[in-house]
């Protein structure tokens, strides 16, 4: 199964709720997709990850992320290639990551 893309998921969300065909949709949902856009916001599909494995362990990234699952440790449950992260962190950089992908691919200005 492949992921929708944000214009598919709007286009049948506004159909569904207008009670109009997807076809008559459409041109809301770009509009829609143009505003979130603009905003400076992205659309992400993200993966669910690898596991739980058999110690609790769901891995991301080829195995570089790993999220322990046991709820053994109230303070470290993140890791990235070994080393502890807060989620926040993780967040910040992530957005980091995508900010600067975006604008090597010529994607925002």
């Amino acid at each position: 199964m492949t992921t929708p893309t944000f214009e598919q998921v709007a286009t049948e969300f506004i159909a569904s709720q207008a009670g109009i065909s997807v076809d008559e949709a459409m041109p809301q949902a770009r509009e829609l997709v143009t505003a979130v856009r603009d905003s400076g916001l992205t659309v992400l599909a993200l993966p669910t990850g690898v596991g739980p494995d058999g110690d609790g362990q769901v891995w991301f990234d080829d195995f570089d992320i790993r999220v322990d699952m046991t709820g053994k440790r109230d303070d470290t449950r993140l890791y990235v290639n070994g080393e502890p992260r807060t989620p926040d962190a993780v967040f910040e950089h992530a957005v980091a990551l995508i900010a600067a992908a975006q604008r090597a691919q010529g994607e925002t200005s």
